[in-house]
């Protein structure tokens, strides 16, 4: 990823050591999205679908590393562990579709805190579970982490007030609510 611009750190150098690989990148200023702002936010949708574009549809990493098919099995049994009907039906209807839509580099751990913002420019971090999966992957798994209790580990401030678009999204009908 050293030549991407934007989204991620850029990539110095790699030194595999005693069967470890370590990776000197940038060091990146800013804070994480436990709270943030419109502005913050616009800017890490923007730096996730900068990377997502450069990587759209390329069928020939889809078996590179631990690929969808084998992360597959994981997120079936997550499925089984929702405690709520409604929501595992509309889990397991989310992964009838999961695997036909367009696959693209998706960071698998987007959380709130694996994003750092400063400014304009916002920078994923963490990239240790980085697949080419299907392209909702990352934005769905930092929507699904967000709480509104102040509280919460997880908290972002008015997380769906902030989106520019509505992230309820009904599953039987494929439309926002």
């Amino acid at each position: 990823m050293s030549d991407l611009d934007g989204g991620a750190p850029r990539l110095y150098k790699s030194l595999k050591f005693q069967g470890n690989v370590y990776l000197l990148t940038e060091f990146v200023e800013g804070h994480d999205l436990r709270r943030c702002d419109r502005k913050c936010l616009v800017s890490v949708l923007n730096a996730l679908f900068y990377l997502q574009n450069q990587y759209w549809k390329r069928a020939d990493l889809q078996n590179v590393g631990f690929g969808f098919a084998a992360s597959l099995p994981g997120r079936e049994k997550r499925g089984n562990s929702l405690g709520d009907a409604d929501l595992e039906r509309a889990y397991e209807r989310f992964l009838q579709i999961y695997g036909e839509i367009p696959w693209t580099l998706c960071h698998d751990d987007l959380l709130p805190f694996h994003v750092l913002s400063s400014g304009d420019r916002a920078v994923l971090i963490d990239w240790e579970y980085a697949l080419i999966l299907p392209y909702p992957t990352s934005l769905a798994r930092l929507i699904a982490h967000g709480e509104e209790d102040e509280n919460a580990f997880f908290h972002m401030t008015q997380l769906t007030g902030n989106l520019p678009f509505n992230p309820i999204l009904n599953i039987s009908s494929g439309k926002r609510e």
